[in-house]
């Protein structure tokens, strides 16, 4: 059976420390600004996150096993009965005699005692009343788990719920400022573009993201909310932007990149958040600022190295404004990064890459804030 920890790799008796090293390996192997915009390892990237943010949280992993255990009960339930009917209309087969001593034996069984019938309508009577008075006055019948609960009755944990809602219409009309309305199918017909319908807020309507684009019903029909030229993953009510476009190939080669980060988990990313109807940037996480200020140090502890002749080095400075640009967005402070920068970046182009760098933020913050559907 395809479980999340078959995503992962584990087994599902996995300790969470064994979860979380291979939750990080595989963010690695599938980050998006690492796989060269590969549509399959995208949509790897993305079961990858789907996986760990049920198992990484004790209360949803366990009503998340729970599930599973019941499921694989019920299937197993199933097959036991299918074998079971099989077995009853089966034939008896008598052997053939292979010589040797036979015996046979005659059973005659008479009954001789029977119910008047008088005493049969007496006791049918008697059990009908006996039933109709235990149905109106009995005790309310409590279902079994998980015999007896049907599976649409279950509490999923939020993000299991949020992978495959219920849309009554899986072809809705979107509204899009400048093109007007248009099905979502001829939306898609224009390009390889994946979608998905999720549970983002606590309403009944699931909003509908199509690669960069964000959509949230209102009125029968879904208006874009929002719209990232770039990769964009959503989990939750949480949107992860990154922006390999800018910083793949800098200073090194697209494929180039730094693997002993003492943090591998993907820090080095945007995150925005989607509440009451809007995308907005959330406060600073203080934890994810020391996360990324740890592989900064270690980065510059192993030394930036020179550029060769080609003007390239191993990926370090491309790392290194991968971090600096997550840091930024998280803080939201321009000046706490550029002091941040002037106190760790010690190598000879430093003006020049500092120069990068900022031209870079200036680029995605004009992406973010012009993204939202005007009247947001």
């Amino acid at each position: 059976m395809h479980s999340l920890y078959s995503i992962l790799g584990v087994s599902e008796h996995a300790t969470d420390q064994q979860i979380k090293t291979a939750f990080r390996k595989l963010c690695m192997q599938y980050h998006p600004d690492k796989t060269g915009g590969n549509k399959a390892l995208e949509e790897k990237f993305r079961q990858v996150l789907a996986a760990y943010e049920v198992l990484g949280n004790p209360q949803r992993k366990y009503n998340y096993d729970q599930r599973l255990a019941w499921q694989r009960t019920s299937a197993a339930a199933s097959t036991t009965s299918t074998a079971g009917q099989a077995q009853q209309q089966r034939p008896y087969y008598q052997p053939p005699y292979r010589g040797g001593r036979s015996y046979s034996f005659n059973v005659n069984i008479q009954v001789t005692a029977r119910l008047s019938k008088k005493a049969m309508w007496l006791t049918a009577a008697a059990l009908l009343a006996f039933f109709t008075l235990l149905y109106f006055f009995g005790p309310e019948p409590r279902p079994r788990f998980p015999e007896d609960v049907p599976e649409t009755q279950v509490e999923l944990p939020p993000i299991a719920s949020g992978l495959f809602p219920q849309v009554a219409n899986p072809n809705p009309v979107l509204v899009i400022p400048g093109q007007g309305e248009q099905r979502l199918r001829n939306f898609l017909a224009d390009g390889d573009t994946a979608h998905t319908f999720l549970h983002m807020d606590n309403d009944d309507v699931p909003e509908l993201v199509a690669g960069g684009y964000l959509f949230a019903e209102r009125e029968g029909r879904y208006h874009l909310i929002f719209h990232y030229d770039g990769a964009m993953y959503v989990q939750h009510n949480r949107l992860y932007l990154y922006f390999n476009d800018l910083v793949g190939e800098y200073r090194s080669c697209y494929g180039c990149a730094v693997k002993t980060l003492l943090n591998d988990e993907p820090v080095a990313e945007i995150r925005l958040v989607y509440e009451d109807g809007q995308v907005i940037f959330p406060g600073p996480d203080k934890q994810r600022s020391i996360a990324i200020l740890e592989n900064l140090r270690h980065l510059f502890d192993r030394g930036v190295p020179p550029l060769d002749a080609s003007g390239r080095d191993d990926g370090t400075r491309k790392e290194l404004l991968r971090h600096f640009i997550a840091f930024h967005f998280n803080q939201r402070d321009g000046q706490l990064t550029r002091n941040l920068f002037e106190r760790l970046y010690n190598a000879d182009d430093k003006d020049t890459v500092w120069a990068d760098l900022a031209g870079m933020m200036e680029v995605l913050q004009k992406r973010i804030t012009s993204a939202a559907a005007p009247g947001q």
